[in-house]
C-alpha cells in the first residue's frame, strides 16, 4: 500500500539521520582506501560487498543505488569503513 511505503520510507529516513555527521552527503566521492592495512579476509561479507560498491561507483548515491539493500543498511557499512579506514572520503 502506499501508506506502508510511505512508513518504510520514513522509517529508513530516520535511520538514515541518526548516523548524523559520520555520513558523508549523497554526492561524496568514496574510495578504497590505498594501501588497505588490514587484511580483506577479515571483513565481513556485508563489508566486502560495500568495498565492491565502492570500487564500482565514485559517489556514495551511486554506491546505495546500484547496491540492492535498503540505503540504511549500506550507509550503516559505510560510516563504519570509514571509521576503520577502509574507504575514504575524496
Amino acid at each position: 500500500s502506499v501508506e506502508g511505503l510511505l512508513m518504510e520510507g520514513m522509517r529508513q529516513l530516520d535511520e538514515m539521520r541518526r548516523l548524523g555527521d559520520a555520513l558523508p552527503p549523497l554526492q561524496s566521492t568514496i574510495s578504497v582506501a590505498r594501501p588497505l592495512h588490514k587484511p580483506l579476509r577479515d571483513a565481513s561479507p556485508e563489508e566486502l560487498d560495500v568495498i565492491q560498491l565502492a570500487l564500482n561507483h565514485d559517489t556514495l548515491a551511486g554506491m546505495m543505488n546500484f547496491s540492492g539493500r535498503p540505503d540504511p543498511e549500506v550507509a550503516e557499512v559505510v560510516v563504519a569503513l570509514l571509521e576503520k579506514g577502509s574507504l575514504k572520503r575524496s
